[in-house]
């Protein structure tokens, strides 16, 4: 009669189920947000960065015409404008920044990046 009861406590702890673990769920997504992070900024300042280096006074003549909405989309310059809509993205002009400095910050940046 022993027997019958070793069986039924081995199954029950068989079906006892570990308590819910959020390490096992949230290190896994940390991981993966900073290595995406990670990936982006080696990416925009290997891949991207370099591109503008090949003109870079065209790319600040670009900008400074997105900026004053003055470059179409529509235009034979598409190319040119989505660069500098890029460069715009990746060095994002400061609040209280005007236009002429931020164009000078942005020259400045661009030529320690080319060198």
């Amino acid at each position: 009669m022993n027997q019958p009861t070793l069986q039924t406590e081995d199954h029950t702890q068989g079906l006892i189920k570990a308590p819910f673990n959020p390490l096992k769920v949230i290190l896994p997504v940390l991981i993966a947000l900073l290595s995406v992070s990670l990936m982006a900024q080696w990416y925009a300042s290997n891949v991207t960065l370099p591109r503008f280096c090949k003109d870079p006074q065209q790319t600040l003549h670009q900008l400074s015409k997105l900026l004053d909405d003055e470059a179409s989309i529509h235009t034979e310059q598409r190319r040119q404008t989505m660069i500098a809509a890029k460069l715009l993205f990746l060095n994002p002009m400061h609040q209280d920044e005007s236009k002429p400095d931020y164009l000078r910050r942005l020259n400045y940046f661009m030529l320690n990046q080319c060198n």
